[in-house]
């Protein structure tokens, strides 16, 4: 502060420096490493001590702000052009484009966890094995089938189908077919089928044989009671003479 000759108090206002923004920028990508460096510990994985110097070094350097702004416009072009250089490299990272220091060669074999140089090495090994392949035999095997008159009855009724069974199933396809108004858009589905046990087997059943089989049993309710009112007709018949 200095005063006039008004003796008026004058505030001298100090331009902001242009390295503020700069500074955080580079904070952001050092904590980004320091998250990138956790995250790789955490999977077992750890650069060598010697790698990771230099970058922590090399952060380091990025991160020291110029004391005014006379400083920076009075550095050096060389000062100014590694720094320019190293935040082209620093903006590279922090745009997920891959580093070419953290490749497989910036790690050893001793900075993995036992368990994954072990699964390394089973890859390193089975890949230096030779690759299997599918080879054919020219020389062929024929062997015969036999007909079916060499099977027995037992054996030929379990294969194929006889005249008597391809009668009922044909019997029974005609049955189901005309309760469905022979129209296969009304075809029922097995789902709606009913399941019935037979012995030890399980059998699916139409629902029109179960319909018939209900309308039997009413006839014959009807016809065994109508007999029951004949028999005591003649009963009665019988007694009054």
């Amino acid at each position: 502060m200095r005063k006039t000759p008004n003796s008026m108090p004058v505030v001298k206002q100090q331009l902001p420096v242009a390295t503020d923004r700069k500074v955080i920028h580079h904070a952001s990508v050092a904590d980004g490493y320091k998250i990138r460096s956790r995250f790789l510990d955490r999977l077992g994985i750890s650069p060598l001590n010697s790698n990771r110097q230099s970058k922590c070094r090399r952060v380091a350097d990025c991160c020291v702000s110029p004391s005014s702004s006379s400083d920076m416009l009075g550095a050096p072009r060389q000062q100014q052009q590694r720094r320019r250089t190293t935040k082209q490299e620093l903006l590279k990272k922090d745009h997920g484009q891959p580093d070419e220091n953290l490749g497989p060669a910036s790690y050893s074999e001793s900075s993995f966890s036992p368990k994954t140089r072990g699964l390394f090495r089973r890859l390193s090994n089975s890949k230096l094995q030779q690759t299997k392949t599918v080879s054919f035999a020219n020389a062929v095997e024929v062997i015969s089938i036999p007909s079916h008159h060499s099977y027995s009855n037992r054996i030929k009724n379990s294969f194929w189908t006889n005249s008597a069974e391809m009668k009922q199933n044909y019997a029974r396809n005609v049955l189901e077919f005309s309760a469905e108004g022979w129209d296969y858009r009304q075809v029922v589905e097995e789902d709606q089928f009913y399941v019935t046990e037979r012995g030890r087997e399980l059998f699916l059943v139409h629902p029109v044989h179960l319909l018939l089989q209900q309308q039997q049993r009413e006839r014959n309710l009807r016809w065994h009671s109508f007999c029951a009112v004949m028999s005591a007709q003649k009963q009665q018949h019988a007694m009054q003479y």
